[in-house]
């Protein structure tokens, strides 16, 4: 049975504007370790350099429990959002799944998986959501804003792994390598958001219209 995920839609928007707004003081975080261990490994371990590390680490610590707070919300009500308009597309076009509505929450669990996996249910429900041609035949959707969403998506998270494995190092060029490579990640991650709001909007409604109108587009 179709549900409509314009409520929920508007909502996730919502909540994705603000994780993604909660992202910047991160990426600030992130540059003000990389300019103290820069000035770390130029001056050597003077008190002024462990002083500002210090204190960069802990608006790091900071930063990044703000972000976390706003995007767990994010996440839960995505994945709300994710599993209905896969429950839509399933009744739009039930061929053209092989796996069942839960897929939709599961796949995004599974190790190295969730790289892929929901990538893959995106594109399936963005192509089941798609109206046909006015007179019924197939029409050619563009699958540009499922691509870059998760590219950026996935690249950030890539980035991050990287940095979190650098970051391990006890040498101060190496932590230096790992901040750039999370800022890297930040900016990324900035993007996603930007391009999951867009995701969201557009698959919603195309599945509006598709619900509304019918099959076939009007025009």
């Amino acid at each position: 049975m179709l549900r409509s995920p314009v409520g929920v839609a508007t909502a996730v928007s919502v909540l994705l504007a603000l994780a993604t707004l909660a992202a910047l003081p991160q990426l600030f975080a992130d540059y003000r370790l990389y300019a103290s261990l820069t000035t770390f490994i130029d001056e050597g371990p003077t008190p002024a350099a462990m002083s500002g590390y210090a204190a960069a680490d802990r608006f790091a610590a900071i930063s990044y429990s703000l972000a976390l707070s706003a995007q767990l919300p994010a996440a839960v009500l995505f994945l709300v959002w994710f599993h209905r308009v896969r429950v839509n597309a399933g009744v739009f076009a039930p061929e053209g799944f092989g796996r069942g509505t839960r897929w939709a929450v599961g796949c995004w669990f599974i190790p190295i998986g969730q790289l892929w996996l929901p990538f893959k249910t995106a594109t399936e429900i963005w192509g089941a959501s798609a109206q046909a041609a006015p007179d019924g035949s197939w029409r050619r959707v563009s699958y540009g804003p499922v691509v870059a969403w998760w590219a950026a998506w996935a690249g950030s998270h890539l980035l991050f792994f990287v940095a979190n494995r650098l970051g391990a190092s006890d040498y101060a060029t190496t932590l230096r390598t790992s901040m750039t490579v999370s800022i890297l990640g930040d900016l990324l991650f900035l993007a996603s958001g930007v391009l999951a709001v867009r995701f969201v909007r557009k698959l919603t409604a195309m599945q509006l219209a598709k619900a509304t109108q019918g099959p076939n587009a009007l025009v």
